[in-house]
């Protein structure tokens, strides 16, 4: 191989440089496909590089509890609110969760991610019809919001993410309501 030149161009430096580094790859990639303890080592690293980078060790775990514990807060969370039925509001009053009220009992950052969710056909959309200020709005009731926080927390025991393929998961959140 020899001695390096000292008195390389910046270009050539450089494509040196790439040569090297290519050499060192191909030699990597090698031993990955060769040495299982190897790869399982690369494996690892790559995990703890994701969770430091990206958060928890096991998000499952905590949507989960997310989950659990949206379960123990929907009657705190929940605003008791006039019924609309036709169009007019009625004097009937019930314990209701709008979507936005919804999405962190189920453990989602943000709501946006429920009204994707709906109109994907993965989570049914509310039924019942409130009087919000001068406004109607879709809520679910507490019966429902529960139903539904504890059929996605049974896919979370399983599951890490909520995939639209997840058929048995979508069946049972429509089911619930």
């Amino acid at each position: 191989m020899g001695r390096l030149r000292t008195n390389m161009s910046e270009t050539e430096r450089v494509a040196h440089k790439r040569k090297q580094a290519d050499k060192r790859n191909e030699q990597r990639r090698e031993r990955y496909h060769a040495d299982a303890e190897y790869r399982e080592s690369c494996r690892g690293a790559a995990r703890n590089t994701w969770r430091n980078t990206v958060g928890t060790e096991h998000p499952e775990l905590e949507r989960e509890k997310a989950c659990l514990e949206g379960l123990s807060r929907v009657e705190e969370v929940a605003v008791l609110r006039p019924l609309v039925v036709a169009g007019a509001a009625t004097e009937d009053t019930k314990l209701t969760l709008t979507s936005s009220e919804l999405a962190p009992l189920l453990g989602l950052a943000h709501v946006v991610m429920l009204h994707k969710w709906q109109r994907r056909g993965k989570f049914p959309r509310p039924e019942l019809r409130v009087q919000v200020g001068r406004t109607h709005a879709e809520v679910y009731t507490v019966q429902q919001a529960r139903k539904l926080i504890e059929a996605l927390m049974l896919h979370y025991a399983v599951k890490t993410y909520f995939f639209d393929a997840d058929e048995e998961t979508i069946v049972r959140l429509h089911a619930a309501m």
